[in-house]
């Protein structure tokens, strides 16, 4: 393996470059940015999803939305 910083040769298996003292990531650990790209969009959709809930509240209340009767579930469970 090639050394990022100093194009030295680093023995596979090793965490610093034995030329420079560099650290070496090896392709089997996550990079951070894949990470934050995952969180970022996750808080994205939940922004998004959030919005649209306030959205359609707003729609429903603008139509005098009414009361949904009481659902046959909660008759049979005695709530």
């Amino acid at each position: 393996m090639e050394c990022p910083a100093c194009k030295g040769n680093i023995p596979d298996g090793a965490k610093f470059c034995p030329y420079c003292g560099k650290g070496v990531m090896h392709g089997t650990q996550t990079k951070w940015w894949a990470l934050a790209l995952l969180a970022g969009a996750l808080t994205g959709a939940g922004i998004f999803l959030a919005y649209q809930l306030f959205q359609e509240k707003r729609v429903w209340d603008a139509q005098g939305g009414e009361e949904l009767p009481p659902s046959s579930l909660e008759e049979d469970l005695d709530f």
